[in-house]
């Protein structure tokens, strides 16, 4: 191909971090697409294991990257504004991360975070470490106005999980030449403040590597890879 793009349709649903988008074509030409999520209000739902399902959050928006508290009664969420989905915006002020709390029928934002991303509660419920475009971010959560950076990075860095004694965080970081590759990193609490130590390299291979989660032991590390072809 040759010449410069042409925009053919907007309103394309795609994954943020990694840009698949949701389409293919058929032999006659015809094409299929998912409309963007980001321009579908949604509400937020529980549902047990009979398969019964009741409102979360009963507030319709654009819900992306949904993470519960550890106590269950609060929720991370990012959301991206309808209008700007279709522009194919990642950054800067167009995404917004919140906490929900249904109790209060409160939706509360945290400061801006440069193209917010997931985000993972610590083991205790009292700080929020938020992926974003460059590098990873922390908050208190009874100071969502104020979030400061974790890890120093110009690539996206997206938080997964961390390990039952809350002492280490597994996340996995774009390196271009690799793809995405798994990561983990001492994470310390002093004075009402989180500080990282040295980040470890845990996988790296030519394929995608993504999702981090630590077993409950802490032995183990389940994740997503594209190695082998189907994820």
């Amino acid at each position: 191909a040759r010449g410069p793009e042409v925009p053919v349709l907007p309103d394309v649903s795609h994954a943020q971090t990694c840009g698949f988008a949701q389409l293919d074509i058929a032999r006659n030409g015809t094409l299929v697409y998912q409309r963007s999520v980001a321009q579908t209000p949604r509400v937020l739902s529980w549902i047990d294991r009979a398969g019964h399902v009741e409102p979360f959050f009963n507030r319709p928006d654009s819900y992306q990257f949904r993470r519960l508290s550890p106590e269950g009664r609060r929720a991370y969420v990012a959301t991206t504004d309808s209008g700007v989905a279709q522009a194919g915006a990642i950054g800067g002020s167009r995404t917004t991360v919140s906490v929900l709390d249904p109790a209060s029928d409160r939706m509360t934002r945290l400061a801006a975070v440069p193209g917010g991303l997931s985000g993972v509660w610590t083991v205790d419920g009292r700080f929020l470490v938020i992926g974003s475009m460059k590098g990873l971010h922390w908050a208190r959560t009874d100071d969502p106005s104020r979030v400061y950076s974790l890890t120093e990075a110009a690539t996206i860095q997206v938080p997964w999980s961390f390990s039952r004694d809350g002492m280490h965080l597994a996340y996995h970081s774009l390196n271009p030449p690799t793809a995405f590759d798994l990561w983990t990193v001492r994470i310390t609490e002093s004075a009402g403040k989180l500080s990282p130590g040295k980040p470890e390299l845990f996988l790296r291979t030519s394929s995608h590597e993504t999702y981090p989660s630590f077993s409950h032991d802490g032995r183990w590390i389940a994740y997503g890879s594209g190695e082998h072809g189907p994820w």
